[in-house]
């Protein structure tokens, strides 16, 4: 009896988020759009005047340009801040990465410690781990390339 009255209960919520989700999508496409047509208008009105005080050719190159240049600063950012984004998502899975490991190596510490092979069973990951210490010291092994990127 509780569960059909709470499933009644979350069913009804769902279909009223359902319903205000796509008034609130209805309510922001009229805005968008309302503000296109605005500002299409805002800008006919400035390539009018620009035609009248410089001509209709001298306006709409100026106006091409303009646009182009917009366009231009546009995908130049969009690059840098992709950029930024990856490597960030980058640090951060091998951050997880890491962190992953480090949870598996203490939780089958026990395992290992109580098995037949006891201390000898972590001699050899932790030679390896030091060789690869060694390695990447000696400038034998590639470590991070983005660390001397400012401002990340």
């Amino acid at each position: 009896m509780l569960a059909r009255l709470l499933a009644t209960f979350a069913f009804v919520e769902t279909g009223e988020m359902v319903e205000r989700l796509r008034r609130a999508m209805r309510d922001y496409a009229v805005v968008v759009l309302t503000a296109a047509l605005g500002l299409a208008f805002l800008l006919l009105g400035a390539f009018i005047a620009a035609a009248r005080r410089y001509g209709a050719i001298e306006a709409s190159i100026g106006f091409g340009v303009g646009f182009l240049l917009i366009a231009g600063i546009v995908l130049v950012y969009h690059k840098v801040s992709s950029r930024r984004r990856q490597r960030r998502a980058e640090r951060r899975r091998s951050t997880e990465v890491k962190s992953i490991a480090g949870v598996a190596a203490v939780t089958a510490l026990p395992l290992l410690l109580r098995g037949g092979l006891g201390v000898k069973a972590l001699i050899l990951p932790l030679l390896g781990l030091a060789a690869l210490a060694v390695l990447r010291e000696q400038g034998m092994l590639g470590g991070d390339d983005d660390e001397d990127v400012p401002g990340d």
